[in-house]
């Protein structure tokens, strides 16, 4: 079983808030006893459900007994492969058969209450920030509603993690995800999950501030209102039903047959999100689960150049790039230790002026390489020859003159022309030629 850290002083710390709000201290230590009261129990590494979820409308606003202990029997030990690369979930037969072979896009209450939160730190204040989309009229009413609580004790937490580096953040704001938010407007976490990112759960410790913050906010008011709710089902259903999500994993899936398909789905979208996207998953057995977060992409120029059909799929490559990941991980050790080999260093392959941080190893600086250049080879196989042009030329003009990946475009090519001589190879095939192919090339 996990251990479960508390810390008690904070979690009874009287803020200004609690202050002005009683409830709001007897709320944290109600909050501070039932976990002290879970940690004791031992039967479980969830929280689970005691009420409707207001971002889930499908949830049942009373708990029985049975849900309580649904998942007791917890969760089997997983593959090899499986337990380094995803965390633990807890998906009950009525879950699965709710969400098998679906997928499901929402926009959780707690990951939009982190995100609107980032927006009151320094970094989500400057206007240049890629961490929070600034620019909308989501994001004018965003700084409206909350802008005057900048001070509050959890901007300040978010700013910390901020200083310990991103992806602190991004952990963070994954696992916020893995909760639901009641009709009470208190946030537990879905009995499904354990943690999203990592080997932890990432929030724990600021969930006691954040759900002061909605409480002081009226968060719940502002996430039900009318123009919220409107602006979120908007953004989802462009990704239910102009993405093209299954016909890009049912391609990806033919792609890569050595990869076990993912059983389910999810996409987490939010008006606020920017730059930084990710793939996560969770395996509960032999039930897989891959989660990516989106972010909602706006209409390009590069659209007018397009057939709609090719402009609808260039628009949602976003949500491609993310799918990949889920596909592309070489599996052979012989294969990642070349990768690492060749890739090794501040090589030519990327220009360390451009390139994120992020990209600091061999394998993700070679996966990088190969996601984007799928985007080519798909729009060149299912659209026509003047539509793979305009893309394979844009793709290329990002990744090389943008984000730092110096011979991308020289690889792209040299990859669409072993796909069009031989259609009939799967591209997991391709892998070793892929890696010789930067052999060849290395400095």
């Amino acid at each position: 079983m996990r251990s479960i850290h508390l810390d008690i002083p904070r979690l009874l710390h009287t803020s200004d808030a609690t202050k002005r709000r009683p409830h709001i201290l007897r709320s944290r230590v109600a909050r501070a006893m039932f976990a002290l009261s879970a940690a004791a129990s031992a039967c479980a590494s969830v929280v689970y459900a005691t009420g409707g979820d207001a971002d889930d409308p499908g949830a049942s606003a009373d708990a029985s007994i049975e849900d309580q202990h649904r998942f007791q029997a917890g969760c089997v030990p997983k593959s090899p492969e499986d337990s380094a690369r995803f965390p633990t979930a807890c998906f009950d037969t009525q879950t699965r058969a709710e969400i098998m072979n679906k997928v499901h896009v929402d926009t959780p209450a707690l990951h939009e209450l982190f995100l609107i939160i980032t927006t009151l730190t320094s970094e989500g204040r400057n206007p240049e920030s890629r961490l929070v989309r600034t620019d909308t009229p989501y994001a004018a009413r965003v700084r409206e509603h909350f802008g005057v609580y900048f001070t509050h004790e959890v901007v300040g937490a978010v700013e910390s993690l901020l200083a310990e580096g991103t992806p602190h953040h991004i952990a963070a704001k994954i696992d916020a995800s893995a909760y639901r938010m009641r009709d009470d407007g208190t946030f537990e976490k879905r009995p499904e999950y354990t943690w999203i990112r990592g080997s932890e759960d990432n929030l724990e410790q600021l969930l006691p501030m954040l759900q002061d913050f909605s409480e002081d906010t009226d968060f719940k008011s502002f996430f039900r209102s009318r123009a919220s709710q409107r602006l979120y089902n908007q953004q989802q259903d462009f990704f239910r039903q102009e993405a093209q999500t299954q016909q890009l994993l049912d391609w990806l899936n033919t792609e890569y047959p050595e990869t076990k398909p993912f059983e389910s789905v999810r996409l987490i979208v939010s008006p606020l999100a920017f730059a930084y996207q990710h793939q996560d998953g969770v395996v509960d057995r032999d039930f897989r689960q891959l989660i990516a977060h989106v972010n909602f992409p706006q209409r390009r120029e590069i659209a007018k150049r397009l057939s709609p059909s090719a402009a609808a799929f260039e628009r949602t490559s976003i949500l491609f790039t993310e799918l990949n990941h889920g596909f592309i991980e070489p599996s052979s050790p012989a294969l990642l230790e070349r990768i690492e080999k060749v890739f090794w260093g501040g090589n030519r392959f990327v220009d360390p002026e451009k390139v994120s941080p992020s990209y600091a190893s061999g394998r993700r600086v070679f996966l990088e390489y190969l996601n984007w250049a799928l985007i080519s080879i798909y729009a060149c196989e299912h659209y026509s020859s003047e539509d793979c042009q305009v893309i394979a030329t844009s793709v290329a003009s990002t990744m090389t003159d943008r984000r730092g990946f110096i011979d991308f475009a020289e690889f792209q090519d040299w990859l669409l022309r072993q796909r069009k001589k031989n259609p009939n190879v799967r591209l997991h095939t391709l892998t070793p030629s892929m890696v010789e192919w930067f052999e060849l090339h290395a400095p």
